[in-house]
């Protein structure tokens, strides 16, 4: 019996973990619309969050040259974490 048990906790720890991800990549399509909006309208901090998700991966494929774009349009405006992280990407000339 503790064997049927063990594998029922699985099957449904399993289950939770599905759908917790599938939540999260539905959040994180809606942040990426949300992000591109004002980004698109000179939003500093979205600039640099939508800069930040693509690094990252998070919700959109990696994609360094837009990760590059959307850091350098913020840190030309001062944002100082989109400059922090844009260091630490771009090689040093």
């Amino acid at each position: 019996m503790m064997n049927v048990a063990r594998y029922c906790s699985r099957q449904v720890f399993f289950l939770r973990i599905f759908f917790l991800r599938k939540k999260a990549t539905t959040w994180y399509h809606k942040a990426v619309e949300q992000y591109r909006k004002s980004a698109e309208q000179g939003n500093a901090d979205a600039q640099y969050e939508l800069g930040r998700l693509y690094c990252w991966g998070d919700g959109v494929p990696q994609n360094k040259t837009e990760t590059i774009e959307w850091l350098k349009m913020a840190s030309n405006q001062g944002h100082v974490e989109a400059r922090k992280l844009l260091a630490t990407i771009l090689p040093i000339s």
